[in-house]
C-alpha cells in the first residue's frame, strides 16, 4: 500500500484530501495561502479546505473586525513542581510537571481529560492535592469520558491503549505516526502494530 501522503495544496483532489490526515497548522497554512478564513476548528477548517478543493469558492463572509484587542490572561511562570506547592492559574502540561507527576505516581502516569480540567481549574491546590485527585480518578470504574470526534489522535490513543494495556506511550505514538501516513481510516487498527516490528 502506499503511504506517500500527497502535499496539500490548491491541485490536490478533494477526496484525495478526505483519505489523509493533515495538521492543523497545515490546514491554516492552506488557507492563508489560498485567501481562506483561516480560524475556527480543526473540523471546520477541513470543511472549508476540502469546499475549496470541491468548488474553488472562498468564504463570501468577511472575518469579523475586534474593536477592542483580547485582553491577555497573566499567567504565573513556571514554578518548579514541588508537593506543596500550588498548582497556579493557567496551569500548562509541560514535559517537567509530567516527569515530577511519574516521579511520584510512576510510569502510569498520564494528562487525563478530566485531570486536566482539575489541574486547570483548582490554581489554589497543590501538587500533593492533584497527585490525590489523579490516584481517586483512577479508581473509578465510570465508562471514560467522550472524546470529540475531531480529536483523532486522543481517539487512536485511547483505543490502542484499551487493545494493548501493557505497551508504553511511545509505543502507541508510533503506531498512531504509521496510521495517519496511510489513507482513510486513522482508528486503531491491531496490523498498526506491525510498525514496532511484530
Amino acid at each position: 500500500m502506499n503511504t506517500d501522503r500527497p502535499a496539500l495544496d490548491a491541485h490536490l483532489e478533494a477526496d484525495t484530501f478526505r483519505r489523509f490526515y493533515y495538521l492543523k497548522e497545515e490546514l491554516i497554512r492552506f488557507c492563508r495561502q489560498n485567501g481562506l478564513a483561516a480560524s475556527g476548528s480543526k473540523e471546520a477548517l477541513a470543511d472549508r479546505v476540502d469546499r475549496y478543493l470541491r468548488t474553488g469558492l472562498r468564504d463570501r463572509t468577511p472575518a469579523a473586525r475586534r474593536t477592542q484587542p483580547r485582553p491577555r490572561r497573566a499567567l504565573r511562570p513556571d514554578s518548579e513542581p514541588a508537593l506543596g506547592a500550588a498548582l497556579g492559574e493557567g496551569f500548562k502540561c509541560t514535559e517537567a510537571r509530567r516527569a515530577f507527576f511519574e516521579s511520584i505516581v510512576g510510569p502510569r502516569f498520564h494528562f487525563g481529560v478530566k485531570f486536566q480540567r482539575y489541574l486547570r481549574s483548582n490554581p489554589n491546590a497543590t501538587y500533593a492535592d492533584a497527585i490525590e485527585e489523579w490516584r481517586r480518578l483512577e479508581m473509578r470504574t465510570e465508562v471514560a469520558e467522550p472524546i470529540d470526534p475531531q480529536f483523532e489522535y486522543n481517539h487512536y490513543i485511547r483505543d490502542f491503549f484499551s487493545a494493548n494495556p501493557g505497551r508504553t506511550l511511545r509505543d502507541a505514538i508510533a503506531c498512531w505516526r504509521f496510521r495517519r501516513s496511510l489513507p482513510g481510516s486513522r482508528g486503531y487498527d491491531p496490523s498498526d502494530l506491525a510498525v514496532l516490528g511484530e
